[in-house]
């Protein structure tokens, strides 16, 4: 959510200005972000940048396979068994190598030099 949130707020910058003027042109991009579903919002964007599909890739398969652990009963209760300082269990240990797939995924697309990513990432998103 957050991710597609960062994005809403870059996507007039990275889209062209239509020939109706900027009013309208941030009127017709929040009414295309906020019909889409967040992960819709992130794939379209990651599409602009065939460069940016294996930081792609990185992105999606982590979020599957963290939404599998979810979905499964028994792994998604395994942590509460376990003790504040027991970082040892596999099921966490695999979610916990998820996430950092996922966050080098998306450092590779918001910091990318070869796109404007980076620029908005360093104006807008790091305050």
């Amino acid at each position: 959510m957050y991710v597609a949130g960062l994005l809403a707020c870059y996507r007039c910058h990275v889209y062209p200005i239509a020939e109706d003027g900027p009013k309208q042109h941030v009127i017709n991009s929040l009414e295309k972000i906020f019909s889409m579903t967040p992960l819709e919002n992130v794939a379209e964007m990651l599409l602009r940048y065939p460069h940016l599909h294996d930081s792609a890739r990185k992105i999606f398969d982590s979020y599957n396979e963290f939404i599998r652990i979810l979905s499964d009963d028994d792994k998604r209760e395994r942590p509460d068994a376990l003790g504040d300082n027991d970082d040892s269990d596999e099921v966490y240990q695999a979610a916990r190598a998820l996430s950092h797939i996922f966050r080098d995924g998306l450092l590779e697309f918001f910091f990318d030099p070869q796109t404007e990513m980076e620029m908005l990432t360093k104006n807008y998103g790091v305050f």
